[in-house]
């Protein structure tokens, strides 16, 4: 898995939350591999052609 992932699953404080959401990443980083992530405003983001695709903000429960 990139080391932009696992930057980001670090931040998800719930265990449960940030096991779901890696195997949404890997299946992603699996089934198109083209993709590179990007880290923007704060985001996670998956660009393709140069275009945000993709963006998932790290929220939390207040």
């Amino acid at each position: 898995m990139e080391n932009i992932f696992k930057d980001f699953l670090n931040n998800i404080e719930n265990s449960d939350h940030r096991e779901k959401f890696a195997k949404v990443l890997t299946w992603i980083e699996t089934t198109f591999p083209n993709l590179k992530p990007e880290y923007k405003w704060n985001h996670l983001c998956i660009p393709i052609t140069g275009l945000i695709s993709s963006v998932f903000p790290f929220l939390k429960n207040t």
